[in-house]
């Protein structure tokens, strides 16, 4: 097994995972690669979140054995001791492991059809957090973070959204959302988008986007359907699915909707995930200063008719908050909780959701519920619904946003896992 030394670390691109993962490839021959000593670069990754899928350039050729295994995340004295090991297939393994703290379970996938490779750590225990009591003691330590929190929780119904529980806002003030935004697509295709899921839809360069996801890997004329496109947009949080999404709808029309029905920011374009990469981190510095201040919708469209022709930029990994409040997607926590009650109502689109939300990107450490995670430099949010029989669902739309910082992704999904938790326990 040997170590490249041009390929990006984990941790940075743990800061960015809804949105900002760098690519992965698969090659001929070797082992798996990374930039940092492994046993470095497993300890910061574990040590950085507990329940974060984890992305780099890692060229996974066959599964290490559990000898190697243990040699090398021992390295660096013994400090993550390999539990157990299991090979899942030609090109995925998994393995627990310890430092006498804390148990983890890592798992590295091979994503079949593409060059990726997809690297998640769960947490299995930490004994460092005893779990938050009460609500009450819930929104105690919320109000302490060095980065801003909201908290929704809603009773679901054919009626509509009733609120149960608010904390750090209105339900019916906007929130930056990331790649919950990706929910909006979903909720307006079922609302008053594209009735044939089996339309489909062709890659090319002007629809190609960055990372998360793999889409944007596969060539020039690769033809996908609408619903592949909606469950990768969901699973993978593929942003090159929901870009040709946005175009086959049209993003005026997924605005005007997403106003209308979803609680979006009226004055906000609804951005292809091309379009906010080239807004803050593109070649021209002032340009998302220039959209953050234009006075109406109508200027920031004009404004990204001429982004749009930009190249797409080169990320690093170490990109900072950027206009978070308004080069962004913005919604309400109701309106996402009425995009979630559209797609559970509609027979289409509620399986490829409970799939797609089961199964991805998203998938929660509690199995009581199906959730949509994103985040970008400065924000990260999370929006659920649960999976307990009952006949009022409850969803939960969570957000945490930091103007100027990078967020600590141990103290914001420590508050995220304990408000779900709580937040069922009150429905029992």
């Amino acid at each position: 097994m040997r170590w490249s030394a041009k390929t990006p670390s984990i941790l940075p691109l743990m800061i960015l995972a809804g949105l900002l993962l760098a690519p992965g490839c698969l090659s001929p021959a070797g082992g798996v690669e990374s930039t940092r000593a492994p046993e470095v670069a497993l300890e910061q990754a574990l040590n950085a979140g507990s329940a974060v899928a984890v992305h780099d350039h890692l060229r996974l050729t066959h599964p290490p054995d559990l000898e190697l295994m243990q040699n090398v995340w021992a390295a660096g004295g013994g400090r993550w001791a390999v539990e157990d090991y299991d090979t899942t297939s030609d090109f995925a393994f998994e393995a627990t492991l310890s430092n006498g703290l804390a148990s983890y379970r890592l798992s590295v996938t091979g994503l079949p059809g593409s060059s990726a490779a997809r690297v998640a750590v769960y947490k299995t225990s930490d004994r460092r957090f005893a779990p938050i009591e009460t609500l009450s003691a819930w929104e105690v330590e919320a109000n302490q973070q060095s980065f801003g929190v909201t908290a929704h929780t809603f009773d679901l119904s054919d009626q509509g959204c009733s609120t149960r529980h608010a904390f750090g806002g209105d339900p019916g003030d906007p929130v930056p959302l990331a790649s919950v935004s990706k929910l909006l697509i979903g909720a307006v295709a079922a609302s008053d988008g594209p009735s044939d899921m089996a339309d489909r839809l062709t890659i090319d360069d002007a629809v190609r986007s960055l990372p998360s996801g793999t889409w944007h890997q596969l060539p020039n004329g690769t033809s996908r359907t609408v619903a592949e496109a909606i469950a990768a947009m969901w699973s993978d949080s593929d942003n090159t699915a929901a870009d040709m999404l946005v175009r086959h709808i049209g993003a005026d029309q997924i605005q005007q909707t997403s106003t209308a029905s979803f609680g979006y920011e009226p004055d906000l374009p609804f951005l292809t995930t091309a379009e906010l990469f080239k807004l803050k981190w593109g070649g021209d510095p002032e340009a998302a200063r220039i959209f953050s201040e234009a006075a109406t919708l109508t200027e920031r469209q004009r404004l990204l008719g001429e982004v749009s022709e930009e190249p797409l930029p080169l990320l690093t990994g170490s990109e900072l908050p950027t206009y978070n409040e308004t080069v962004e997607w913005r919604a309400s926590p109701a309106g996402v909780c009425e995009a979630l009650r559209t797609i559970w109502a509609d027979s289409t689109f509620r399986p490829i959701a409970e799939h797609a939300l089961a199964v991805g990107q998203g998938t929660p450490l509690d199995p009581s519920w199906f959730v949509k995670y994103g985040s970008e430099p400065g924000v990260f949010t999370a929006a659920g619904i649960s999976r307990i029989d009952s006949a009022t669902p409850v969803v939960i739309v969570f957000a945490a946003i930091d103007a100027n910082s990078l967020i600590n992704l141990v103290d914001v999904q420590r508050l995220f896992e304990n408000y779900s938790r709580l937040t069922l326990e009150k429905s029992a």
